[in-house]
């Protein structure tokens, strides 16, 4: 019979996996006694010292992605295996198209794992009417009442913090 290793070693073994880039699936395939992609992160969802693990290990992953992307950019030759033997091509129109979507898809998913480090930056402009200026405007208070006045000293009073 054999015996079950604890969760905390099979998930060091697929947390191996995982800081070298590769996806969940493909981590738990690779660890022979691993459970589904599904019971793993059931297991990290459950205990923060997994979860921590887990997430240390997708981070080393998701950066090496980043230098994937160099990789795959710089690429001037495609290497193949024709009739058991390695030989090497020049791209043609196939292949950079299909490094684009390698690139393109390792792009994506920085952007959404790390935002921080690889999203988009997003500003917030405010404009004013048809897109131009804010424009401001003096209240001129010399045509109040006194009443007016006392309620607008009252009103102010209430908006002023800690009074």
């Amino acid at each position: 019979m054999r015996v079950k290793r604890p969760r905390v070693e099979v998930l060091r073994d697929i947390c191996v996996h995982l800081e070298k880039g590769l996806s969940l699936w493909k981590s738990c395939a690779a660890v022979s006694d691993s459970p589904t992609p599904g019971t793993v992160l059931d297991w990290v969802e459950k205990d923060p010292a997994l979860a921590e693990q887990y997430a240390h290990a997708r981070s080393v992953g998701y950066r090496l992605l980043a230098d994937e992307i160099i990789a795959i950019s710089d690429e001037t030759e495609v290497e193949a295996r024709y009739q058991n033997e390695d030989i090497k091509l020049a791209l043609d129109a196939t292949a950079v198209a299909r490094n684009r979507l390698r690139v393109d898809t390792r792009k994506w998913m920085l952007s959404k794992m790390l935002p921080k480090i690889y999203g988009d930056k997003v500003t917030q402009e405010h404009v004013g009417a048809g897109g131009g200026a804010i424009q401001l405007s003096a209240v001129d208070l010399r045509g109040l009442s006194d009443a007016e006045l006392v309620q607008m000293q009252t009103l102010l009073g209430k908006a002023a913090p800690g009074t």
